[in-house]
């Protein structure tokens, strides 16, 4: 599994049960290796970034016609480090979700 997808599954796995749909699927940016996704739910959107060259990954959601980080920047130094701060990135994710429903 790459660093992506491992990105990419942990947010998948938030989302999905939502009922948030990948409308833009694994779009390859530049031969550096860099992709993203998009999942939508109505007007709501999220993206999953991976940088190839800097060989770090982010989640931006789509707010006021601007992309907005969620969290913080993760990075592939080492796989339990990867782990780690795709962990906290997904406690972002949930905190994001449960301040725009209101709870």
């Amino acid at each position: 599994m790459t660093d992506y997808q491992l990105l990419k599954t942990k947010i998948s796995a938030i989302l999905v049960p939502l009922n948030y749909v990948e409308v833009t699927i694994d779009t390859e940016r530049d031969l550096d290796g860099s992709v993203d996704c998009i999942y939508a739910l109505g007007a709501s959107r999220f993206m999953v970034s991976w940088d190839g060259e800097e060989d770090c990954g982010m989640l931006e959601k789509w707010t006021n016609n601007t992309w907005i980080m969620v969290g913080n920047i993760v990075h592939g130094s080492s796989k339990t480090e990867l782990v780690r701060s795709v962990d906290e990135l997904c406690r972002s994710l949930k905190i994001t979700i449960q301040e725009k429903n209101g709870r």
